[in-house]
């Protein structure tokens, strides 16, 4: 029998399919583990979260407008409910129904789950009668809080029930055939009824005109709880009882005009409100004629013009009054306007700062220099100020834009400062820092040593020379 002459030929060969599988085994763990890692570094898990708004009651409010801290906001669906993807965390959640904040609420979000918010929302059931105290059927039926409104028709028995109230001021109007015929005013609080009895009221027509004879349209007009807003005539339509009442004009949240009438039937009025057309040119920093986009701040309303190629801005129907006009730079002008031609100076440009430190010696100085600019050119004349731990600094640019300071400070290895710029209207700021050089120290021996050096030597030698 042969036997092998040596050890290689002992060994017995591996079949190449094995060596294959064994190192597709290794890749797929060490691909495992490289996952797992990777996974637990960068990846977050991811929830799905069902939050429930419910009423005093409760029952699921729709319509709910849910503002949850780093995620956004969502509204409930017709069952009251919002179904969120939401990673692992705490999250405060702010409930608004009608624009009313009607509850808040801290969510901890650890997995998959149901969530319910209790919110500030009531039922209101209303009654409708005639003068005799009979219900009255078919009536519609508006609640009013602030300017949102929901509409219910009353049934056979005269009663209309609103399901979802928030905790407000709720002002109640009934109408028959499109007419007032009856209102009342709650706070709501609970759960309530009230009742509204049938009264006289009569249509009061205001035809709205600005100082140019033209009608101004989306103008409020308010009397005895009573409001209604012009159309594209100028014409509003308030229903009043009988006797007199005060009447105010808001346009853009400013009232333009109040009068007082007496109410004994139907009528119309005339009425003249304080706004006209407004122009006005306007001039840039450099006192050059701006071209471009202007915004227009009208008390409640922000209006966006552009000029013409003069730099003249027109918009019609403007209330006088105090009001401001800004760039896309953000910084208003203010103004009073009483309907003439105006000329105003506007912030077009945003305001630089560059500021350095030059150098910083222990026991020495701080130097620090600063430039300012306004757009892309430099800023003569602005307030320029160094916060430093020896106090403030404050100091004008030249006519370059600069500002040099130069600060007093002790053995500090650091130095720490702020730079502040001030100019039309608008702040900039720098914090600067800085490694202290300890020149003055190591200046100090290499002076004086040789010096010192110099006495010892001359003392020893006088005192080696006989006197004679």
């Amino acid at each position: 029998m042969h036997r092998p002459s040596n050890r290689r030929e002992r060994r017995r060969k591996i079949p190449l399919k094995h060596v294959a599988l064994c190192a597709l085994l290794v890749v797929s763990i060490l691909l495992s583990i490289a996952f797992v890692f990777l996974g637990g570094a960068y990846g977050q898990d991811v929830f799905t979260v069902k939050v429930k708004a419910v009423d005093a009651n409760g029952i699921g409010v729709p319509d709910v407008l849910l503002e949850l801290t780093g995620y956004g906001v969502v509204f409930t669906g017709a069952d009251g409910c919002a179904v969120l993807q939401l990673p692992k965390g705490r999250y405060n959640v702010t409930a608004t129904f009608m624009r009313v904040n009607v509850g808040e609420a801290t969510l901890d979000i650890y997995g998959d789950g149901d969530y319910t918010i209790a919110v500030e929302v009531f039922s209101l059931r209303i009654t409708v009668l005639d003068a005799q105290g009979t219900p009255l059927p078919n009536v519609e039926v508006k609640a009013y809080v602030g300017r949102e409104v929901q509409s219910e028709s009353a049934d056979s028995f005269g009663v209309a029930v609103f399901q979802h109230l928030p905790s407000a001021t709720v002002r109640v109007k009934a109408y028959a055939n499109n007419t007032l015929i009856g209102e009342t005013e709650i706070t709501l609080t609970r759960n309530s009824e009230v009742s509204i009895r049938r009264e006289t009221y009569f249509k009061s027509i205001f035809h709205v005109v600005d100082l140019e004879g033209l009608p101004v349209s989306n103008v409020l007009v308010t009397a005895a709880g009573s409001e209604s807003e012009s159309n594209s005539s100028g014409d509003a339509e308030v229903y009043l009882k009988r006797g007199a009442h005060k009447v105010s004009f808001i346009l853009y949240g400013l009232k333009v005009y109040e009068f007082s009438i007496t109410v004994a039937g139907d009528a119309s009025y005339n009425a003249t409100i304080k706004a006209s057309s407004l122009e006005a040119l306007l001039l840039d920093e450099f006192e050059k004629p701006y071209i471009g986009a202007a915004t227009l701040h009208v008390g409640e309303a922000n209006l966006t013009a552009d000029t013409d190629a003069s730099g003249t801005l027109r918009v019609k129907q403007i209330p006088h009054g105090k009001l401001s006009i800004s760039t896309a730079v953000g910084v208003p002008a203010n103004f009073t306007f009483a309907g003439e031609t105006l000329q105003l100076s506007i912030v077009t440009r945003e305001l630089r700062l560059s500021a350095s430190i030059l150098s910083a010696y222990m026991l020495g100085a701080l130097k620090i220099k600063a430039t300012v600019y306004i757009g892309e050119q430099p800023l003569k004349a602005a307030v320029v100020k160094v916060y430093a731990s020896s106090g403030v600094y404050t100091k004008k640019t030249d006519g370059s834009g600069h500002a040099t300071f130069e600060i007093p400070i002790g053995l500090e290895r650091t130095t720490e400062a702020k730079v502040e710029a001030n100019g039309y209207g608008q702040s900039k700021t720098v914090p600067l820092s800085s490694e202290t050089s300890p020149l003055v120290l190591i200046v100090f021996p290499f002076t004086f040593a040789p010096l010192i050096a110099f006495a010892i030597l001359t003392s020893i030698y006088r005192k080696q020379i006989p006197v004679s």
